[in-house]
């Protein structure tokens, strides 16, 4: 027994100094590369200017050795943490085997270093310890780099400011740990193409800035050979999701074929300024991240996408001015459907396809509200008379514009939650039945100041009701909250559409400011119904008169002939501005339950 055991430890001996024999040859024979190159690099200011273009346009060494803002749109490098170091890639935020850190490249840790340690370092991924870097450190890129371009890479770095900052040691799993050092290899440097050359010396840049390496699909860790620029590869991003590099090959239909080279140019310039290059993540704009990583990540196995050439029979159309909005809905088998009304104040100063955006979601839902069944299974195809809303629309509400996003999203839960399809037709505006019932006479649509408002409410308040209005000219009670009112078409904050259509014995407290040409069919309609209300009325000798002087208890002047801004009305450019009337303005207290017995209107 005592023999076997013997034997078996002799083997298990072996076998350990077998391993840990390999493991010394290997880690003294690897990495395989040059020792570093006897270089002393004279500076001058060309080859700082040089290397600073390339550290901060081309190699990026800044963009994973500085401190990044994450609190900004694209994480910007916070000034003063240029070259520190610090930043950690790891497998759940970037998908590294392991731990990794970004070492301080600044003078504070590299002023020990010779000029030689550092070309091998950026050329072949070697450190002065002769440790194997991982390629995160894009040194397969740089090893065909210029030698006087690495040089002045590293004239630049050596003038950055020094910080102190101690970074923790980088750490790979097994078996990668040991792999890693036989990645790095001599560098096969290549002579810059002159700037004249564009083609070669474009090729020469995208090498070393490394565009393949994200832009080319990758099957098991390896470019898929022919792919290369296709775009298609994948880099998952912590809370956010999957992030998909685009085509950059000419292919015209899915890549940049179609692109002009100034537009090429814009599209690397856009953030090149202090305005846009500091854009604040605010919890808005992370809202509109997660949700529409939801909707489009739902896109491609939502119930209704197996239904998108079942029509709804219906001819749907929606238009914007600068002030209103309106939809319209011919059933061919049925009535027509109207939504329309003034945009509110948070909208008044937004871009038209903003606008045409809301006026597409109100109609849309409009036909959420009143007929949800019949929408579930079908495609709407819309009409709409602007190119910029059908191109967002198409391209899943990718848009620069927070509030067209934000209306966007909205119309994607209605779409997914009511299991429908919305399609969007381009037409021409003359096209457009919509468009007319958002150039109708501003002047019908007048409004009383909130401060004239309060005053009526103190002297004959509270009111509950504003029985002709819409959402954007109902009138508030003193504390901000909005009284319930009547529309003339559906408005999803309306109680009622067509105050002629309702029952008024159930309501009380009512305020009225009718359209002038309609004041003789509000009042006979408040007699029939009996209904008392506060009402705004012009002091003009007209049909309506006797009546108003049957039922008058209480009268207030508001306005003398061409007076002030008591009034406002939307002009066609959406702005609010004073409304001035030729005759006097006054609110009437009536009551039509009982007939007063007081002064007729005309002696008041």
């Amino acid at each position: 027994m005592k023999t076997l055991f013997k034997i078996l430890l002799s083997v298990i001996g072996g076998i350990v100094l077998l391993i840990s024999g390999f493991v010394v040859y290997f880690t003294t024979s690897y990495p395989k590369v040059s020792a570093p190159p006897n270089l002393h690099i004279n500076a001058t200011p060309e080859m700082i200017a040089r290397g600073q273009y390339l550290v901060n346009h081309v190699v990026g060494c800044n963009d994973c050795h500085s401190k990044r803002d994450w609190n900004y749109f694209a994480g910007p490098i916070s000034p003063g943490t240029e070259g520190m170091g610090g930043e950690m890639f790891d497998d759940i935020h970037v998908g590294v085997p392991g731990t990794l850190y970004a070492k301080n490249i600044t003078p504070a840790a590299i002023g020990n270093w010779t000029d030689g340690e550092l070309y091998r370092l950026i050329t072949a991924g070697v450190n002065k310890n002769n440790e194997a870097l991982f390629p995160l450190m894009p040194y397969l890129s740089y090893s065909i780099m210029d030698p006087d371009d690495v040089q002045s890479i590293i004239c630049y770095i050596r003038t950055l400011k020094p910080v102190s900052n101690n970074v923790p040691e980088s750490k790979l799993n097994f078996p990668l740990n040991y792999i890693v050092r036989t990645m790095p290899k001599d560098p096969a440097p290549m002579k810059r193409p002159p700037e004249s050359d564009r083609v070669n010396y474009g090729h020469y840049l995208a090498r070393l800035a490394g565009c393949s390496d994200c832009h080319t699909p990758m099957a098991k860790g390896e470019p898929i050979p022919g792919k290369e620029f296709a775009g298609g590869n994948e880099f998952v991003i912590s809370n956010y999701g999957t992030v998909r590099s685009a085509n950059i090959t000419p292919n015209k239909n899915t890549g940049i074929g179609n692109w002009t080279e100034d537009f090429f140019v814009e599209r690397f310039k856009y953030y090149d300024n202090p305005e846009k290059k500091y854009i604040k993540i605010t919890s808005q704009i992370r809202e509109e991240w997660t949700m529409w990583i939801f909707f489009l990540s739902q896109n491609t196995g939502t119930p209704w996408k197996a239904f998108n050439n079942i029509f709804l029979q219906a001819d749907i159309a929606s238009d914007a001015s600068g002030r209103a909005f309106a939809g319209v809905v011919d059933f061919l088998d049925g009535p027509i459907k109207i939504t329309a009304g003034q945009f509110q104040e948070s909208l008044l100063d937004e871009d038209i396809q903003v606008k045409e955006a809301e006026a597409l979601r109100a109609t849309i839902s409009m036909l959420v509200t009143e007929i949800p069944e019949k929408l579930k299974g079908k495609t709407l195809v819309c009409k709409v008379d602007n190119q910029v809303l059908k191109a967002v629309w198409e391209r899943k509400g990718t848009s620069k514009n927070l509030m067209l996003n934000n209306i966007g999203k909205q119309i994607y839960w209605m779409q997914f939650l009511g299991q429908f399809y919305i399609s969007l037709n381009y037409v021409r505006s003359e096209e457009n039945v919509s468009d007319e019932y958002t150039r109708q006479s501003p002047g019908l649509e007048a409004s009383l100041n909130q401060h004239l408002f309060n005053l009526l409410w103190d002297r004959w308040g509270p009111f509950d009701w504003d029985l002709m209005a819409s959402a954007a000219t109902a009138k508030k009670d003193p504390q901000g909250k909005r009284l319930l009112f009547f529309s003339r078409f559906f408005e999803e904050a309306s109680s009622g559409i067509d105050l002629f259509a309702q029952n008024l014995t159930w309501i009380n407290k009512a305020y009225c400011f009718p359209p002038i040409p309609m004041i003789g069919m509000v009042l006979k309609f408040l007699e029939q119904q009996k209904k008392d209300c506060v009402m705004i009325l012009p002091a003009i000798n007209a049909p309506w008169v006797n009546l108003v002087s049957a039922y008058i208890v209480d009268l207030m002047e508001i306005s003398k002939p061409y007076q002030g801004t008591q009034f406002t009305v939307l002009n066609q450019a959406g702005k609010r501005i004073p409304k001035k009337y030729p005759h006097s303005m006054i609110a009437v207290k009536l009551q039509f339950a009982v007939i007063p017995d007081t002064l007729n209107y005309l002696h008041l």
